[in-house]
C-alpha cells in the first residue's frame, strides 16, 4: 500500500483520529517549543515515512499531531525525528 492509498483508507482515518485525540488535539511542535496552541491546519506526521519503512504506517509511536508548518519541517528534516518519537512515547505512555 502506498502513502496515498494509506491516507484514503478507513484504518487511517481511524488512526489519525486516534492519534489526534491521544495529542490532545494541539501540534505537539507548536505546544513543547513555541509555547503555544495550535488546534487549526492540523494533520498526523509519519516520524518515519512510509516509503522508508511500510511496516511503521500504523504504530502508535511513528505518528505524532502537527500544524501544517511543522508538518513541512519534519518533512523536510528540519524537526529532529528523534525528539518526535520521544513526544510520541511520552504520549502514549499518559494513556497507560
Amino acid at each position: 500500500m502506498e502513502s496515498t492509498d494509506v491516507h484514503h483508507s478507513r484504518q487511517w482515518t481511524v488512526k489519525s483520529l486516534e492519534v489526534r485525540d491521544r495529542d490532545g488535539g494541539v501540534c505537539q511542535y507548536c505546544m513543547r517549543v513555541d509555547k503555544y496552541i495550535t488546534t487549526e491546519d492540523l494533520s498526523v506526521h509519519h516520524i518515519v515515512p512510509i516509503g522508508v519503512d511500510p511496516s511503521k504506517k500504523f504504530e502508535d509511536d511513528n505518528l505524532i499531531t502537527l500544524c501544517s508548518n511543522h508538518h513541512k519541517m519534519a518533512d523536510d528534516g528540519l524537526i529532529d525525528a528523534e525528539l518526535l518519537k520521544s513526544w510520541a512515547m511520552e504520549n502514549l505512555k499518559k494513556i497507560f
